[in-house]
């Protein structure tokens, strides 16, 4: 405990003893004493308050850190402003799941992250949190998060795959901006609109789907992702966004709605899609199927022969797809 939180409690112990003789007039005691206080814990620096803990600081000093549930015996809850930007010797990453918020710029230039768990109690990611970690491949957002922040990912030059919150709101601008090894991205059911160029300059991204949700394709959207093919746009979609589409290579456009609902939209990227087919009443992508069907991390005869069993299920008139009638023979 440091000098700072010692102080803090003699003060607040030395009020409430001598009362209304030495406090001026309308003073509260209890908001001494209720103050918060800060404190270090192995590498890490917090800030105590009544009902929880905010992590503060990291001293770089391991490559491999679990954050504490507890401390004290409070629940820590956030990753303060800045908490660990900097940290180039992080490599791996555990949060527990009392954590709800990563604040701005806890995690930028983290270089050396490369594995990261997020709690599964997380809302909010900020804005520039995960800024320049250009180690981190892949990353999966629990489905509590609600929001993502204004450039929470930009420049993660590494991050090829992003499995985005099922209860996703709000992307706000720029949030993937430059994530040049990413190739596909799909949003969740029923995300409401997000700001813009949130993917601009991916340069490596082929596929995006929009699951129903969204009004609109913001302002610059994808502007400047080179090599984009295909996007799946739901009937939800009034609005494309001007330059949403520059500097784009889309040769197919999947849209779940008719010629006559097409037509419709607010479309200010008509010029881009000079080029394209446009695929009228197919609202979603084929969903994919690994040769590793039964998951064990082998691809052998088992899965030769689970797969003849599902093309015989499917002539049979069978309509489900192979992940869910493999689940129900288990």
């Amino acid at each position: 405990m440091n000098v700072q939180k010692i102080t803090a409690g003699l003060l607040a112990g030395v009020l409430a003893f001598a009362g209304c003789a030495v406090c001026p007039a309308g003073f509260d005691t209890a908001i001494i004493a209720s103050a918060e206080t800060n404190g270090t814990y192995q590498s890490l620096n917090y800030t105590l308050y009544d009902d929880h803990v905010t992590i503060t600081g990291f001293d770089n000093s391991v490559a491999t850190l679990e954050i504490p549930a507890k401390i004290e015996g409070v629940p820590v809850t956030e990753i303060g402003k800045s908490a660990f930007s900097g940290a180039t010797r992080l490599k791996s990453l555990t949060m527990p799941d009392t954590i709800t918020t990563i604040g701005e710029s806890a995690f930028a230039d983290c270089t050396a992250l490369e594995t990261l768990k997020l709690s599964e109690s997380l809302k909010t990611i900020s804005a520039y949190s995960f800024q320049k970690c250009t180690s981190i491949k892949e990353l999966v957002l629990p489905d509590s998060v609600s929001t993502i922040g204004e450039r929470a990912f930009q420049y993660c030059s590494s991050l090829e795959e992003i499995h985005l919150s099922k209860y996703l709101d709000h992307i706000e601008s720029w949030a993937f901006y430059s994530c040049g090894a990413l190739t596909e991205l799909d949003f969740p059911e029923g995300m409401k609109n997000s700001g813009q160029n949130i993917c601009e300059n991916c340069t490596n991204l082929r596929s995006v789907n929009y699951a129903n949700g969204p009004s609109e394709i913001a302002y610059g959207a994808f502007e400047g992702c080179t090599s984009l093919e295909e996007l799946y746009i739901p009937i939800s979609v009034t609005k494309i966004g001007a330059d949403s589409l520059y500097r784009t290579s889309i040769k197919n456009v999947y849209y779940a709605g008719s010629p006559s609902q097409w037509a419709a939209i607010n479309n200010s990227t008509t010029d881009y899609l000079r080029n394209a087919t446009i695929h009228y009443g197919q609202p979603n992508p084929p969903k994919k199927v690994t040769a590793d069907v039964n998951a064990d991390g082998t691809i052998n005869a088992s899965d030769a022969a689970l797969i003849l069993i599902y093309a015989a299920y499917v002539g049979a008139g069978g309509t489900d797809d192979i992940a869910t009638y493999l689940s129900s023979r288990k």
